[in-house]
Parts: structure tokens; sequence; C-alpha cells
């Protein structure tokens, strides 16, 4: 009995330090991963998307301001191939109100990815029956071998040598608040021309038509609540044409669509709020917060009845800490003068 006993405690001790050393030696965390340490049925707000998403949305700051969750299930140059099985997988832990998708890669050609893109998402996600039809239809689309295949169901042999590639952050965890990075960042963008939305259409590429067809059609039949948005950016003319062929195909499914680059009220000073000419620095997500927050408390019932959630409060404090020690300002005075101007 006694030896049986002592089998199971080495058994467990095992597990969590097999678990403990398999969380460090794989792929860096994302905003992605940090959706999935969110409570069951606790986020308003889920907002899906490419890197623009993260960069711009701060979401300890919209919840101190406004009142409601927000999980980011985003990823560096996400694809729109896989949106509705992050859609899947998102409502298999939340039931937000609203769901928000930003369409910036999703007029791309359907097989500008890479093997990275790919593993920003699956890896991230619990090994589940969507997991592996959303592996099936992206290696497909990519042609990966039957061989090359098995890496990316079954990742910990990939990952198991990086002991060389290890930092600090890998066993303490510090530079995302709920899924935001504090990016001070700017390099002074000096855009060399002066960018404009243009108005026409442009046929989208064959299989980019039918995966977003495939997304609008799953969101309707689901009766999802989504808001689509355009971040603000200079786009290349034939991309900017075919977003706004999707603007077309989404109000006729009966949704919204907030297109950054033609608000009257709001714009980024790409000099001084940028990190470059596609990402938002600190200050930029600060004004894009406090806009887009408000922008959605007034078109959306998102007010959640917990406002002194400890787990969000102390992740707003902090990542106000941590503004202070990087750029030796006070944040409430960053953020008292862009309420003031807004």
């Amino acid at each position: 009995m006694k030896n049986f006993i002592k089998t199971i405690v080495f058994l467990i001790i095992f597990g969590i330090l097999f678990l403990y050393i398999r969380s460090i030696l794989w792929i860096d965390k994302n905003p992605f991963s940090y959706f999935y340490e969110e409570p069951k049925n606790t986020l308003d707000v889920v907002y899906i998307g490419a890197s623009n998403v993260y960069q711009s949305f701060n979401t300890s700051l919209a919840y101190e301001l406004y009142g409601y969750k927000t999980g980011l299930a985003s990823t560096g140059d996400q694809m729109l191939p896989a949106t509705t099985y992050i859609l899947e997988e998102i409502r298999k832990y939340q039931e937000p109100k609203l769901y928000i998708i930003d369409l910036e890669k999703m007029a791309d050609d359907t097989g500008e990815f890479v093997e990275e893109d790919i593993r920003r998402i699956t890896d991230v996600i619990p090994f589940n029956q969507n997991r592996i039809n959303l592996l099936k239809r992206l290696l497909e689309i990519k042609q990966v071998s039957k061989e090359e295949a098995i890496n990316y169901y079954f990742s910990f042999n990939l990952y198991h040598n990086r002991w060389k590639e290890l930092e600090e952050t890998n066993f303490n965890e510090t530079k995302w608040y709920k899924g935001y990075p504090l990016n001070e960042v700017n390099i002074g963008v000096n855009p060399q021309r002066e960018y404009k939305w243009i108005d026409e259409l442009e046929e989208l590429p064959e299989e980019t038509k039918k995966y977003f067809v495939e997304l609008l059609d799953y969101c309707k039949e689901n009766k999802l609540n989504v808001l689509f948005v355009i971040p603000q950016r200079p786009y290349k003319p034939g991309l900017n044409r075919r977003l706004n062929t999707e603007v077309e195909m989404i109000k006729q499914y009966g949704y919204d669509v907030i297109n950054f680059n033609t608000l009257n009220d709001f714009s980024s000073d790409v000099k001084s709020e940028y990190m470059d000419l596609v990402h938002l620095n600190v200050y930029g997500a600060t004004k894009h917060t406090i806009y887009f927050g408000r922008y959605l408390k007034e078109h959306y019932n998102l007010e959640n009845v917990d406002k002194n959630d400890e787990s969000w409060k102390s992740e707003y404090k902090r990542f106000k800490e941590n503004f202070r020690n990087y750029t030796k300002k006070d944040f409430d005075e960053v953020l008292n003068q862009y309420l003031t101007e807004i």
C-alpha cells in the first residue's frame, strides 16, 4: 500500500513538473493564450484578428473606463481560413455579447501565410477535434506533406530543444496585460504621401471569397452578434478596394462595419502614435481604446455587473506601474489628456 501511494505521489509530481517544463519550452505566449486563462463565460467581448488587434486595444484600460471585459483571440498574421474555427473555439469557453472581427488580413490571398502563422493559433488551442479540423484545412491550403504534418499535430518534439533560446520572460511572463502588450516604441514614422481611403471595389480572389462567405454564413447561422472593423493604416490600393467589396458583402448579411479610415471625429498621428506604419504604440492604443471602447459601450449592451474584478483591476494597476517604469511618465496624466481631447 505504501509503495502504491508513493507511486501515485511520484506520478502527480512528475505530471506537474512536466506541465511546467512544457509551458516554458512551448511557443511564447500570445494574446490568444490569455483568452484561455479567463474563467468560463466571463467575457463580454471577444476581439478576433491579426496583430493590429492586440497592439491597438488595451483591454484592462477598457475595463477600467467602461466596465466590460474583452478577450483577444488574436495572433500575428491571423489568416481568414482559420476564423470560423477560432469562433467555434471561443464558443466552447465563452458566451460574449459581442464578437469583433478585424478585417485587416481578410482580403489577402488565402495562401499568404507561413508555418509560424499557423503555429501561433493551433499550438495555443487545446488538442481537440476543432484543432484537428483547423490544422487539416491550413495544411491542405499550404500543401504540407503527411510526414511534415505530424509535427503540427504533436508539436512538443519541435520545441523540446529550445533551452538555448530561453529568456527571463519564459519563467516570469510580464509582457502582456490581459493580452495587450505595452509598446512605447516610437520610430518617428514619416509617411511618404498623404493616405486617403479609396471608395472603388475590386473582385475578391476566388478562394478568399469562398472563405469569407463561409465566415458570414457561420455568423448568421449561429446568430452571433458581430461587428467588423477596418483599422486605420495605409493600405495598398488593391487591398483597399477588396476590403470595400467585403464591406458590401457584410452589409448584405445585416452586420455593421466601423472603418477607422473614414471617421470624421477620430484619427491617429502617424508620427507620434504608431510604432510603424501598421501598429500603434501605447499612446496610439490609449487613444484608440478610449474612442473604440466608448463607441462599443454606446452602441452595445456590454457593461459587466462585476466592476471590482480583482484580476482585471490588478492588471490595470500593473500596466500603469510598468508604463511609469518604461516611460518615466504618469499614465493618469496621459490618459486625462486624451480623455479631454476625444
